[in-house]
């Protein structure tokens, strides 16, 4: 059995893939923008602002962090979708039991599901990755039809080889950061 498929990736579809390989910077935005909402929070009941008044840059920097974490993909999507002519370019393919067939106006690619580092089925797109960090996005809408679509995302959980997860390790070290900047402006306050 083939499947076969094509389209050209556009804004939507990348930044829905970019959020969903950063689901762990996602995550560590809101508890930063939580951390800056409750301290703010707090400010209310403080007898004398005055004397919290100068620590305010403190408190609003988590979020703003925070803020930051939450926008890159969509900020990193309209980057790459402008700059990249390879992500520009219509991409078609065919899909059977043993790998991919990618095709663009740059060349042909040959690819068994074995070369793949994971893949990452998410609700409206498979991201198949390279490497740890490197994927190609390959949208539902680039599908003909549902049964195809499925067919597509069971071959790429099947046959992708699955990596040990990292997910843990990831969220240890994004809050070992986190208590890293909080006791930074902790001694910096006291200063």
């Amino acid at each position: 059995m083939e499947v076969t498929f094509s389209g050209t990736l556009d804004y939507r579809s990348l930044r829905r893939a970019i959020s969903g390989h950063s689901i762990i910077a996602r995550i560590f935005a809101v508890v930063l923008i939580a951390i800056t909402v409750f301290a703010l929070g707090t400010l209310l009941f403080v007898p004398q602002p005055s004397r919290v008044l100068p620590q305010l840059p403190g408190l609003l920097f988590p979020g703003l962090l925070g803020a930051f974490f939450w926008l890159q993909p969509v900020l990193t999507a309209r980057r790459l979708l402008k700059t990249s002519k390879l992500l520009q370019a219509p991409l078609s393919g065919v899909a059977t039991e043993q790998g991919l067939q990618l095709t663009s106006a740059y060349g042909t690619s040959n690819l068994p599901w074995s070369v793949f580092h994971r893949a990452r089925p998410l609700p409206d797109s498979v991201l198949l990755y390279q490497s740890a960090v490197g994927f190609y996005v390959l949208p539902r809408s680039f599908f003909a039809t549902d049964a195809e679509w499925a067919q597509f995302v069971s071959w790429a959980r099947t046959h992708v080889p699955k990596p040990p997860s990292t997910f843990l390790r990831s969220l240890l070290i994004w809050f070992a950061l986190l208590g890293f900047i909080l006791l930074l402006f902790h001694f910096v306050d006291r200063a």
